[in-house]
């Protein structure tokens, strides 16, 4: 490990930090103290991890939707992310983003995540129809041997 570099200054801000904590705490054994202050960032650190209470962590994807929209046509695909009613909520498209392998945000609007999920699908059938050529091209020239 690497000795940290930390100037006088910038150390004697961090042991005034520690000196206005440490005369914030009940006067006792610093071990109490210490003992104290470890589980507030404990609770601190399990509080950020929970999922919402009242929101489900989990949102199962109707079976098949995955093939369904690799078979549709792109303005197919984005009528049905719009009128079916397992992908109302933003929090169901990114889930369905996320099993496609796109990266998404929870910042990103409903519209946003939906138009990344045509522009990969798109690029996905482009993908496909390059190599379906790219390989009759390969088999015409292997077959003239």
């Amino acid at each position: 490990m690497r000795g940290i570099k930390l100037k006088a200054y910038e150390l004697a801000k961090i042991l005034d930090q520690i000196s206005a904590l440490l005369k914030s705490l009940p006067n006792e054994d610093i071990q109490n103290s210490l003992k104290l202050l470890q589980g507030l960032v404990d609770k601190s650190s399990l509080s950020k991890r929970e999922p919402a209470k009242g929101r489900a962590s989990y949102i199962a994807l109707p079976d098949g939707v995955i093939d369904k929209l690799h078979s549709m046509t792109p303005s197919e695909a984005e009528s049905f992310l719009d009128s079916d009613v397992a992908f109302v909520s933003t929090a169901s498209i990114l889930r369905l983003s996320e099993a496609l392998g796109i990266g998404a945000s929870k910042r990103q609007s409903r519209n946003a995540v939906v138009n990344s999920i045509i522009r990969h699908l798109e690029a996905r059938k482009m993908s496909s129809i390059i190599r379906n050529d790219a390989n009759i091209g390969n088999e015409t020239l292997s077959s003239e041997d």
